[in-house]
């Protein structure tokens, strides 16, 4: 069964000390990311709980935009295994992709 999860690219945290965040899909030994097009400061993230910390001063907006795309990749797997396709790490990442267009209501600006 593949796993969703959110993380935060501490490899690429710049000098200013803020990193960019990505959705990870790993199935049967394959990952894909998704680069969610925003960074946060690396200080202010909580890994374990895969959201922003509640010291940071935007938290609920982040953390609301993180719970709706995982949200949406979660729904998107129920879809894939519901339909009985073959879930590949590419296929569920199109999906997910295609679904954050339908739910999208905003853009996402941070």
């Amino acid at each position: 069964m593949a796993t969703v999860s959110i993380e935060l690219r501490s490899d690429r945290t710049g000098p200013n000390g803020w990193a960019p965040v990505r959705l990870r899909i790993a199935h049967r030994g394959t990952k894909r990311y998704i680069s969610l097009g925003f960074k946060v400061l690396a200080s202010k993230w909580n890994s374990d709980r895969e959201e922003v910390t509640r010291s940071h001063p935007d938290q609920k907006e982040y953390n609301d935009d993180l719970s709706e795309i995982k949200s949406t990749a979660q729904s998107a797997l129920r879809s894939e295994n519901r339909a009985r396709h073959v879930v590949t790490a590419r296929r569920l990442e199109e999906e997910i992709k295609s679904g954050w267009v339908r739910r999208r209501r905003r853009p996402m600006i941070f």
